[in-house]
């Protein structure tokens, strides 16, 4: 049995909303994308949604819009993907780590409080494998401290903490429709806000700081814009947002069948003495992915020994303060943030999407526990 990592949601009526706009004479940005927005904002009630093309856009719009760059810094968690740490980067801004929960993988709140220094402006917490950090926590810092708050929820867009949703509590929020999340368009991304100012300004960077879209122009010949403010390409087109309309429209239907592979995977490998991370009770997960632990001298054989079974598997993710750019360029070494190292060294991700069958799931969690077992 061969069981793949990830398989999309892209159903028949999804293929039809594309080849629908494929028919017409528009097919970038547009009306469909202007119809996402909109129901994205609806679902995470919000005032605001602009609709880019990627989650990592977002984060960089995000923190050029609230005026971040060079001198300043940013404090996140090295146990994310890189885009978190390269779009502080690329804003000219110092990323700085500070470790994670032991048991959860999230953000240490007390760890953020001790990293604050005068040239600090930002957080960027991470809604990590879908479950939400601490936002009620980070508010109360934020505020204390006059500090932002940029949601990273690339994994998270049907969660809540204390029914708190994502962007509700934070400045912005930002969202993946990478190829494997949980609604996607291969590429794609989503950044929500409740400040006007914020929305407009990432607006016009989304599309060369142009004042007029290129859609805009199109409806009416001729009409003249202008460029206020620097901006570069950060669009999504009609058929990607086409694509993913139907997908957000089953959202919760989607979410509860994942729901019901999460109990079976939980109750199978807790069962068994294999750890996962800790889900909150006072938290609904995204439940984007399937994560466990396991020793990390043998996590990488455990990983092949699984694939040669057919249970394809992944690392999401080793830490990022021991990638070489980071070592060589801030001074971070292997020591520094010990539960992100751990969990880093020892985690494995398992197929966890909503067309795996009954025979599958139950392949996946026995050929785990006895691999495991040795």
């Amino acid at each position: 049995m061969q069981i793949e990592f990830f398989k999309h949601n892209i159903d028949d009526e999804a293929k039809q909303a594309v080849l629908k706009v494929l028919e017409t004479p528009y097919i970038a940005m547009g009306k469909v994308v202007e119809e996402l927005e909109a129901e994205f904002a609806k679902y995470l009630n919000t005032p605001y949604a602009l609709a880019l093309h990627t989650c990592t856009d977002a984060l960089f719009l995000s923190l050029k819009a609230l005026g971040i760059g060079p001198g300043d810094e940013v404090i996140t968690t090295p146990l994310t993907f890189v885009a978190t740490a390269n779009s502080i980067v690329s804003v000219g801004a110092r990323p700085v780590f500070v470790d994670v929960e032991a048991d959860t993988g999230l953000i240490d709140i007390q760890e953020i409080r001790k990293h604050i220094t005068p040239k600090t402006k930002a957080i960027i917490p991470v809604h990590l494998y879908g479950q939400m950090a601490d936002v009620e926590a980070l508010a109360f810092i934020a505020k204390k401290n006059n500090l932002f708050i940029i949601e990273d929820s690339a994994h998270c867009i049907e969660g809540n903490f204390d029914g708190i949703q994502p962007g509700q509590s934070g400045d912005t929020a930002c969202f993946s429709f990478f190829a494997t999340k949980n609604i996607t368009s291969g590429e794609g991304g989503m950044l929500i806000t409740k400040s006007e100012a914020v929305y407009e300004k990432c607006r016009m960077m989304r599309s060369h700081g142009q004042t007029r879209s290129a859609d805009q122009r199109y409806k009416k010949a001729g009409l003249s814009w202008d460029v206020e403010i620097v901006g570069l390409n950060h669009k999504l087109t009609n058929f990607q947002a086409a694509m993913l309309l139907p997908q957000l429209r089953k959202i919760e239907t989607l979410w509860k069948r994942r729901q019901e592979i999460y109990r079976h995977y939980q109750a199978a490998l807790s069962g068994a003495g294999i750890q996962t991370p800790k889900i909150l009770k006072n938290c609904r997960s995204g439940l984007h992915l399937f994560t466990f632990w396991v020793d990390n001298k043998v996590r990488n054989q455990i990983l092949m020994a699984l694939k040669e079974k057919g249970v394809h598997c992944t690392v999401n993710y080793n830490p990022l303060h021991l990638l070489s750019f980071y070592r060589k360029n801030y001074g971070y070494r292997e020591g520094d943030f010990p539960h992100a190292e751990r969990i880093g060294g020892s985690t494995l991700s398992l197929p966890f999407y909503p067309d795996l069958k009954q025979e599958e799931i139950d392949y996946v969690a026995q050929t785990v526990i006895e691999t495991v077992r040795g």
